[in-house]
């Protein structure tokens, strides 16, 4: 939806994000530095804008990033921070075993029918 009021082809396209001007290639390798969009840069039929903006803005800054990207933007760098001072498989285990009490914490829940009555009420 963003990217659509500001003429840009989307998430899967060339470049993707609607603030930089990382490719979609440099986004898979992990890059995570890049040069930031100008605003008078911006015109169609370059780095993935496609059409006219919906709006007229006088600044990329007035343009806030959903805050889905900005938690999982977060996470990621916990998640590889904690990945590379512990290490990878350690990680791994402590997810899977995590997963695997939420689940089963999810499954008592439902099977125990207070449980659901009290959620509900």
């Amino acid at each position: 939806m963003q990217s659509a009021a500001f003429g840009h082809k989307g998430s899967s396209s060339l470049n993707p994000c609607l603030h930089c001007l990382i490719t979609l290639e440099q986004l898979h390798s992990g890059v995570t530095g890049c040069e930031n969009r100008i605003l008078e840069a911006m015109k169609v039929n370059q780095h993935s804008i496609e059409c006219d903006p919906m709006f007229k803005i006088t600044s990329l800054d007035q343009v806030i990033p959903p805050a889905l990207h900005l938690i999982l933007g977060l996470g990621n760098g916990v998640l590889k921070a904690l990945m590379k001072a512990v290490g990878e498989e350690d990680i791994k285990s402590f997810c899977k075993d995590f997963l695997n009490f939420l689940f089963l914490n999810f499954l008592n829940f439902l099977n125990d029918s207070s449980g659901i009555k009290k959620f509900f009420t």
